[in-house]
């Protein structure tokens, strides 16, 4: 139980060894934020130049290898995708996990493995049933970790594991899936994870949305994993926010988001009061918080369209007015289309001495372009276990 302090309740493969494994990773480019500079007078009238943290991307570490990793039946390229793939047309509908053997033939086709958080009846179970894999492959420990920032040996910011076997280097035909919680009721135990054991481990970054692709020359694992750390996440729409009074003339609220009146240019402003959910203030304290944004962009550049936002807080008794995260749709990719954006930022929420609050802007200078903000969520995904 939370004290009174608070308030409730591979992306890429990192390395199994550094005799085994090189990790390629790629970063997206960080875009330059136009937003209101504020005094504690006027919080969203001036304006100055913010920069976003530094923004992965969904990408892939590939290298040769000369020796079997867990899950592989022949040594080869091995890649990690963090991405949503296209999922073969024998997932059940149960779901219950499966695995099926790819066309062609074996064992130098593989197999495709479709693996989730349910037993051998379907029913929700953080502990899987042995699922039987269709060909003979190297044992070991497959880990996902909610930040991939944060170092492989730090067992509470692991999310699920792959148990291949026994959990040795030997060859299996079976594999096991664990996920935090461990069926015990509390969302941050771990009791049935395995030690620390880079030997005979690999890690990845959890994809979220998911599911997170391991691919391991012939055979894929789309591992299908509830994540943990969005316990009842603070959330709000983009057509729930206070309008700044210079901008009541050009917003149009749209459903669930935020844009502009149809025919109409400028930039809209807007405030969205964060509040303390259980989510948002789960962990004692957050080491990192995962805020996932939906939104709107047709300019990928941002001269014509654009879509920002930062979160400040500011000291109860002292007052300020700090940043601590940018959203910035430039470079995420334009169209007429909602996306889905997830990353972490550094920053732990603390309600008994702090409030925070968002400051957006929807803009756009040429009336035929895009630009909305749908919604926001914001929960803490890393830390310490509250008492």
């Amino acid at each position: 139980m939370r004290q009174n302090r608070r308030f409730g309740g591979i992306n890429l493969l990192a390395g199994i060894a550094a005799n085994i494994l090189l990790l390629t990773a790629f970063g997206s480019g960080v875009a330059d934020a136009q937003r209101r500079l504020a005094d504690d007078s006027d919080v969203f009238k001036a304006q100055k130049q913010v920069r976003e943290p530094a923004l992965p991307v969904s990408g892939q570490g590939r290298t040769q290898i000369n020796r079997l990793l867990p899950g592989a039946n022949a040594p080869g390229i091995v890649r990690s995708d963090a991405v949503t793939p296209q999922v073969p047309s024998a997932v059940t509908a149960g779901p219950i996990s499966n695995c099926v053997l790819n066309p062609g033939p074996q064992p130098a086709s593989g197999h495709t493995c479709n693996v989730y958080e349910t037993d051998a009846s379907g029913t929700s179970s953080e502990i899987s049933n042995v699922i039987t894999i269709p060909n003979v492959v190297v044992g070991g420990f497959l880990v996902l970790k909610h930040d991939g920032a944060i170092a492989d040996s730090v067992v509470s910011n692991w999310s699920d594991v792959l148990k291949f076997g026994d959990g040795t280097n030997a060859n299996t035909t079976s594999m096991q899936f664990f996920s935090k919680g461990c069926n015990t009721g509390n969302v941050n135990d771990t009791s049935c994870f395995p030690a620390y054991s880079p030997g005979t481990s690999g890690f990845v970054t959890e994809s979220n949305p998911g599911p997170t692709v391991f691919f391991n020359t012939p055979n894929t694992y789309n591992l299908y994993s509830v994540d943990d750390a969005p316990v009842r996440p603070w959330t709000t729409a983009g057509s729930t926010g206070a309008v700044d009074e210079d901008s009541l003339a050009l917003v149009r609220f749209n459903s669930f988001g935020v844009n502009i009146v149809n025919g109409q240019t400028g930039a809209v402003h807007i405030r969205y009061p964060i509040t303390a959910v259980e989510g948002v203030a789960r962990l004692c304290p957050a080491t990192h918080s995962t805020i996932r944004t939906r939104f709107r962009n047709s300019d990928n550049n941002g001269n014509t369209a654009r879509v920002t936002y930062e979160v400040r807080t500011s000291s109860v008794s002292a007052g300020g007015n700090t940043l601590l995260y940018t959203f910035d749709s430039n470079g995420r990719g334009a169209g007429s289309a909602f996306k889905t954006a997830t990353e972490t930022a550094a920053f732990d929420f603390n309600f008994a001495t702090n409030m925070y609050w968002i400051e957006a802007t929807v803009f756009r200078s040429v009336a035929s372009e895009f630009a909305d903000l749908g919604t926001i969520q914001i929960w803490e995904s890393a830390g310490t276990s509250c008492p």
